[in-house]
């Protein structure tokens, strides 16, 4: 049990990017906690982060670092090449005249992280709005990607927010299609969000092109993708939190979030989100944020129900059991 928690530590300590690089390790791992981390942060997302903190400790047993170089630098070529297709489908979109945004993945990367490096990505994230749907698949199609078969009837409902498709020449490579943040009809009762919804800022001065999205727009999306959909089912959504936060610095930003959360509807997840990465990642930023929104400092009980092991260990069966309330409790309360 100590092991488990010097691995806890040590894992939750190194996935902030913005650790400072002379900074003392949270314990003094063996060679199975060393392997055990790294086991962790791979599955976790937070594997670049870590190497990029443990650059300088010379406490770390070599071969195991190189072993998880190697896993980082495949994760980083997938990376790479869903940034590249990323690009190839936006300018697709725009030549179609479809409203279109990538939003997580790459786009996180880019505006949240030190180095876009750290925050590796598993697909393309798409927000179109729906009526350009059809639009936009025709696009996905010309480009030479497949609509995937739905994995139940209720995914296949028209008011259902997501559908897949994967590149027919590599089925690694995924395109997901939202037309609202919050994919579920059920969930979707309470609160919404379009691409319409979310404030974006001008990537290029001259042609007025919408493509960027603000740093309360980025937060909320960060919020909605940990609790809606996730329920905290991996360490990289509280890191992703937790960088959104650290973005919303003025007081201009702060009034923007608040107003986009009750435009949306979505305080008590963006509350929820604040709170947990506060508690979990000891984060001042978030737990600043939080306050200045207004936020309960005793939590919620859906807050409370997001344990330490629920967050790392989600395959367990009190962890699958947890994010069953967490949703019940998000039908009523968002």
């Amino acid at each position: 049990m100590e092991g488990c928690r010097l691995v806890h530590a040590a894992l939750l300590q190194l996935s902030d990017p913005r650790l400072p690089d002379e900074h003392p390790l949270a314990g003094n791992l063996s060679l199975d906690q060393w392997t055990d981390l790294f086991t962790l942060a791979s599955f976790h997302g937070v594997l670049g982060i870590i190497l990029h903190n443990l650059k300088s400790h010379a406490t770390v047993p070599q071969e195991l670092l190189q072993l998880a170089h190697r896993r980082w630098r495949a994760e980083w070529a997938v990376s790479l090449r869903l940034r590249q297709l990323g690009r190839q489908l936006l300018d697709a979109m725009a030549a179609s005249q479809v409203s279109a945004a990538i939003f997580k993945g790459t786009d996180f990367a880019d505006h949240l992280y030190p180095l876009p490096t750290l925050r590796p990505a598993r697909d393309i994230d798409l927000l179109v709005p729906q009526e350009h749907w059809p639009a936009a698949e025709a696009v996905l199609s010309q480009l030479g990607y497949e609509r995937q078969p739905e994995l139940s009837k209720r995914h296949e409902a028209t008011d259902y927010g997501e559908r897949c498709w994967r590149l027919r020449a590599d089925n690694a490579i995924s395109a997901e299609l939202h037309w609202n943040l919050i994919r579920t009809p059920s969930l979707r009762q309470r609160a919404s969000i379009g691409l319409d919804d979310l404030n974006r800022v001008s990537a290029d001065p001259e042609s007025g092109k919408l493509a960027l999205f603000t740093p309360a727009s980025r937060l909320i999306i960060a919020a909605v993708h940990a609790t809606f959909i996730h329920q905290f089912d991996r360490l990289l959504l509280l890191c992703d939190i937790r960088e959104a936060a650290r973005q919303v610095a003025t007081e201009a930003d702060v009034a923007e979030l608040g107003e986009l959360s009750r435009k949306t509807k979505t305080t008590t997840a963006l509350n929820a989100a604040l709170g947990v990465t506060a508690r979990l990642l000891n984060n001042p930023s978030a737990a600043a944020l939080r306050r200045r929104l207004g936020g309960r400092e005793n939590g919620s009980f859906g807050l409370c129900l997001v344990s330490e092991n629920m967050v790392l260990y989600p395959p367990r069966r009190l962890s699958s059991l947890r994010r069953v309330f967490i949703r019940e409790w998000l039908k009523r309360a968002a």
